[in-house]
Order: C-alpha cells, then sequence, then structure tokens
C-alpha cells in the first residue's frame, strides 16, 4: 500500500505542477481563463489532499483489521 500511496502523490505533483505553469502562462498571456483556472489549480490541490488523505484511513484500516486477525488466531 505504501507503493501505491508513492506513486499516487507523484502523479499529484506532476498534475499540480502542470495546472500551476498553466495558470501562470494565462495570467502572463491576459487570458480571460486565468482566474477560473486559479480555482482549477486551487480545488484539484484540495481534492487530490481529500483523496490522499482517504487513502491514509483505508490503509490504517486495513493494517488494524490484519493486526486484529493476527492476534485472534
Amino acid at each position: 500500500m505504501k507503493r501505491v500511496k508513492q506513486i499516487f502523490a507523484w502523479i499529484a505533483i506532476i498534475i499540480i505542477v502542470g495546472l500551476v505553469i498553466a495558470t501562470i502562462v494565462t495570467s502572463i498571456q491576459g487570458s480571460a481563463l486565468s482566474i477560473p483556472m486559479l480555482g482549477l489549480t486551487m480545488g484539484v490541490s484540495v481534492a487530490i489532499w481529500v483523496l490522499l488523505w482517504f487513502l491514509d484511513l483505508v490503509s490504517r484500516k486495513n493494517e488494524k483489521d490484519q493486526q486484529t486477525d493476527r492476534e485472534g488466531k
């Protein structure tokens, strides 16, 4: 599960960096899309944080269940 979280974290970093670069480019060009891109960048960052947090909760629950199974045997 640790490996899955690491891969997901790297993908998240790449997505966020891409969004930040796109936001900067649209802002420099004076495009009308600069404000929506800023909102999208913030929204995606929060969504990724929530997904990583949820993944951590699930992995802790699985570890706890496995530990309980071992103690029960």
